[in-house]
Order: structure tokens, then C-alpha cells, then sequence
């Protein structure tokens, strides 16, 4: 074997493990990519789980102030409709009390009241037309 055939030799020989180390760093570097890509993939999971997590808890928290709030709200408009109804009219004529009414229908007002003026007393039952007899105010203090 000449000393060229050798060289060329050597070089085909060179060439040939130049392209089987590429190969094998190819491939080491397709799987360390893999890999920081799974590694990656299950960081980015777990950092989702994580968060939906949170966010679950958060939609939890708010959604029990809210019902707390909607309960308070719920218990202070009961406790108003409570009070309107003691003082609706028709449920104080239902408690035995009676309204006095000029016959026009304006609330009866002592001030204007005279002797044989006709007003109306409203009861729960019905109305009692009367006539005044006698107007006794209170003197003032």
C-alpha cells in the first residue's frame, strides 16, 4: 500500500467516523431535546394544575363571600319587608285600629275639625260615616 492509498484511506476512514460521531451527537442532542421537552411539559403541568388550583379556590372563596353577602342582604330586606308590613294600613285596621278620613278622603286632621263636620272611620270590616259632636284639642305645654 502506497503512502497515498494509506492517506485516502485514512481520510475515507476519518470521513466515515466524523459522520457516525454527527450521527451519535445528533441523536444525543434529539434526546436531550426530548427530554428538556418533557421535562418542560411536565413543569408547565404541574404549574397549570397548580394554578387551576388556585383559581378553583378563589372561585371558591368568592362565591362564599357572595353567598354570605346574598344572605346578610336576604335577612336585613326580610327584616325590612317585616316592618313595612306592621306598618302597611290595611294590616293596622287588622289589629283592632281605626282611620279617620275627612269624607273626601284626606287623612283626618284635628286642627280643621269642627262641630257637625261628617268624617269617616275606616275599620278592617267596613267604614263608619260620623258626625262630630264635639272638638276637644289638646292645649299645648
Amino acid at each position: 500500500m502506497s503512502a497515498n492509498d494509506l492517506k485516502s484511506f485514512l481520510n475515507s476512514i476519518s470521513a466515515k467516523i466524523n459522520i457516525a460521531i454527527d450521527n451519535k451527537i445528533s441523536v444525543a442532542q434529539m434526546k436531550m431535546n426530548l427530554f428538556n421537552s418533557e421535562a418542560i411539559k411536565t413543569k408547565l403541568s404541574k404549574t397549570i394544575e397548580n394554578n387551576e388550583n388556585m383559581l378553583l379556590k378563589t372561585v371558591h372563596q368568592i362565591n362564599s363571600c357572595f353567598e354570605k353577602k346574598l344572605d346578610e342582604s336576604y335577612a336585613a330586606l326580610s327584616k325590612l319587608n317585616a316592618s313595612l308590613e306592621a306598618l302597611d294600613p290595611e294590616a293596622v285596621l287588622k289589629r283592632g285600629y281605626a282611620m279617620a278620613l275627612f269624607t273626601d278622603g284626606r287623612a283626618f286632621d284635628i286642627s280643621l275639625a269642627k262641630q257637625n263636620d261628617e268624617i269617616d272611620l275606616v275599620f278592617d270590616g267596613g267604614v263608619a260615616r260620623c258626625v262630630i259632636q264635639e272638638v276637644k284639642k289638646n292645649e299645648k305645654k
